[in-house]
């Protein structure tokens, strides 16, 4: 399934808790349900009948013994599910532990797999700014995982290398308006303390 542009996709990105209650008000067609591998049997969607892509890896900050790190096949686990999914554009929903790191990563991962399948050219720029936009604005917080990322763009035989153009311009500090500036600049970026006489 290739997409010409992502109008028609509806994107949810959630953290766990209340993922239920999320499931049931936003109706998916598709779930991306990513845990911990230790959480396995802790299955926060044991009873939904939607179709469902389970993956179980860690986030890459985790720095112990016995990680899990994303990989290949869980891309391609992912972009299978999508190729399979039908004719209609997905209502995509994609969890993992707080909605901030693996499922934005993955989201844009599944996002630029839709735009780019079954063609030759990878992402423009427009299209790399439109998949991080839609990420951003179903997880304003969101701090994509960057191992995920590398992995994404290397699946996507590097045509995905403008998402990162994207990215950058999106997290880059805002500049103050005008007015804030002058503010600081006439008490030196310091709060006047109010005394008493």
């Amino acid at each position: 399934m290739s997409l010409s542009d992502l109008s028609s996709v509806s994107l949810r990105i959630q953290g766990v808790s209340g993922i239920a209650a999320a499931v049931q008000a936003f109706a998916p067609t598709l779930i991306i349900s990513i845990l911990n591998p230790e959480d396995g049997a802790q299955d926060p969607l044991a009873d939904t009948t939607t179709p469902i892509v389970r993956l179980r890896f860690h986030d890459s900050r985790e720095r112990h013994m016995r990680a899990v790190w994303a990989g290949f096949d869980d891309l391609d686990t992912v972009a299978a599910a999508l190729d399979a999914h039908g004719p209609e554009a997905p209502r995509l929903l994609i969890h993992c532990q707080a909605g901030q790191r693996r499922s934005p990563a993955i989201a844009i991962f599944a996002l630029a797999h839709l735009l780019t399948q079954g063609r030759a050219e990878g992402l423009s720029a427009q299209e790399a700014e439109a998949i991080v936009a839609t990420v951003f604005a179903a997880s304003p917080h969101a701090e994509p995982d960057g191992r995920i990322l590398s992995l994404a763009v290397e699946h996507l035989d590097g045509g995905a290398l403008a998402l990162y153009d994207a990215l950058e311009a999106h997290t880059a500090p805002k500049p103050k308006p005008e007015s804030a500036q002058k503010r600081h600049a006439t008490t030196g970026g310091k709060k006047r303390k109010a005394f008493r006489v």
